[in-house]
C-alpha cells in the first residue's frame, strides 16, 4: 500500500509539469508585491510585449499577487524572460506602476527582477 501511495504521488508530480523527465513539487507559486501609501482596490499586469492585461488579486493585508503558476505559466515558454508592468489603483484614485521581469522553468514561474514593495505617490 505504501509503495502504491508513493507511486501515485510521483505520477501526479511528473504529470503536473510540461515535461515528462522533470519531477516538480506540488507547490503553487505566486509572485507578490506589498503596496503601501493608500488602500488598493485593483491590481493588474500589462505584458510589455503584447499589451495583454491580467488581473491580480489581494493575498492578505496589502500584499497583492501579480502573477502565479496558473495564468502566467501557460503564457511563458521555458526559460523565457518577460517584462511586465505592475499597475495598482488606489481607493482615492492614485496609480502606481512598477516594472518586473518574470520567467519560468519546467515547473514554476519566478521573478528575475522587480520590487518587493511599491508605494503610492503623495
Amino acid at each position: 500500500m505504501r509503495l502504491l501511495v508513493l507511486a501515485l504521488i510521483a505520477a501526479l508530480s511528473i504529470t503536473s509539469c510540461d515535461e515528462q523527465d522533470v519531477l516538480c513539487t506540488m507547490e503553487f507559486r505566486m509572485l507578490s508585491v506589498e503596496v503601501s501609501g493608500d488602500s488598493t482596490v485593483r491590481m493588474y499586469t500589462v505584458d510589455v510585449r503584447n499589451k495583454d492585461t491580467i488581473e491580480g488579486y489581494e493575498i492578505f493585508d496589502s500584499n497583492w499577487c501579480f502573477a502565479d503558476d496558473g495564468e502566467w505559466f501557460n503564457r511563458l515558454k521555458r526559460d523565457e524572460k518577460r517584462t511586465i508592468n505592475i499597475v495598482a489603483l488606489s481607493k482615492s484614485g492614485k496609480t502606481v506602476k512598477a516594472e518586473c521581469v518574470i520567467t519560468r522553468d519546467a515547473c514554476h514561474i519566478d521573478k528575475v527582477a522587480g520590487p518587493k514593495s511599491i508605494e503610492y505617490p503623495l
